[in-house]
Parts: structure tokens; C-alpha cells; sequence
């Protein structure tokens, strides 16, 4: 009878330690699941923000492709060199639409201020060649002074509001040709 009650009081230790085993082996295999999703869940937030700075890119490329497109006059060559992008973009996915970036394109531009003619290659027209057709557009047509010119031309192209160091100054488009923004 001693070895019967023996044997009963082993049943439950043994179901218990049973028990302990599948909840540690579910414990494991919990945690490896969770961990590919949190893998998953992270891979899906990078392509998710890969396939929005694509289009956020794509948006300005159709753009300035389409105000290259509508060049058939003076007139047009000189609202496109003055053309920004006019919607709030984010080149580097960092939710701000006011940083510096310089991957866009060969030069680096702030976000605020994105002309076509800095980004976009439309019939030679860049913002050095631009400065110069707006500067002959305001003394020509305008009947503008030179420093006048110049000034009218210093409203329509500005770097953009993004704060710049001194590193990234030497690569941002408008103080590459800063000492060219006069019509003088």
C-alpha cells in the first residue's frame, strides 16, 4: 500500500515537471517568433520609407520634367529658372522638411528650396546659367539697373531656410555660385 501512495505522490511532480518543460519549450519558441516578427515588423518600416523617399523624389522629378516641358518662350525659360518645388518634401526621411541634403543630386540643396533648374537638367538650364538669364531678363525687359537687377534676382533665388555648416556650404548649390548672383 506504501508503494501504491508512493507512486501517486509521484504523478503530480511528474505531470507538474512535464508541465514546466512544454511551458519553457513555449517560452523559447515565443520569444523566437516575437523577435522575427520585431525583424519583420522593422524590414517592412525600411521599405516602407525607401518606397516614400522614391516618391517623394519621383513627385519632384515629374514636376521639373513638366515645367521643362512648358519652356516655349523667354518668358517660360525665365519662370522656369525661378520654378520651386512647392510642396513640403522630405529627401531623407527624418520628418522634417526644413533639413539640408545632398544625395539628392550632385549638389546639395535644402528642402524648402528646391528649384528645378538646381536638381533637374532641363536644356543646360542650371541655376548658374539661370542667374544670369534672370539678371539680363530684369535689365532687358524690366529696365532694371544693374544693382537693381541684382536685387530683384537675390528675391527670386534663395538657398532655402535649412541650417548649413561650413562642410556643407561647399556643396549646396546657391553658395556654390554665390559670387555669381549678381548682375553686375
Amino acid at each position: 500500500m506504501k508503494h501504491i501512495l508512493k507512486r501517486a505522490s509521484e504523478k503530480p511532480i511528474e505531470i507538474f515537471i512535464a508541465l514546466f518543460v512544454v511551458l519553457a519549450v513555449a517560452m523559447v519558441l515565443l520569444q523566437m517568433f516575437g523577435g522575427q516578427i520585431t525583424s519583420k515588423q522593422e524590414e517592412l518600416k525600411n521599405l516602407a520609407d525607401e518606397n516614400k523617399l522614391k516618391q517623394a523624389r519621383q513627385d519632384v522629378e515629374d514636376f521639373c520634367k513638366q515645367s521643362c516641358a512648358n519652356i516655349d518662350s523667354q518668358l517660360d525659360t525665365v519662370t522656369y529658372c525661378k520654378t520651386k518645388f512647392s510642396r513640403a518634401v522630405d529627401l531623407n526621411n527624418n520628418d522634417l522638411t526644413t533639413d539640408y541634403n545632398s544625395d539628392y543630386s550632385i549638389v546639395g540643396v535644402c528642402e524648402d528650396a528646391i528649384y528645378c533648374a538646381s536638381v533637374y537638367e532641363c536644356r543646360e538650364l542650371n541655376m548658374r546659367t539661370c542667374a544670369q538669364i534672370l539678371c539680363n531678363y530684369f535689365e532687358d525687359e524690366w529696365g532694371y539697373s544693374q544693382l537693381e537687377a541684382t536685387n530683384k534676382l537675390l528675391e527670386f533665388i534663395q538657398p532655402g531656410e535649412c541650417s548649413i555648416s561650413e562642410d556643407n556650404k561647399a556643396n549646396h548649390w546657391y553658395y556654390i555660385i554665390e559670387d555669381e548672383l549678381s548682375c553686375a
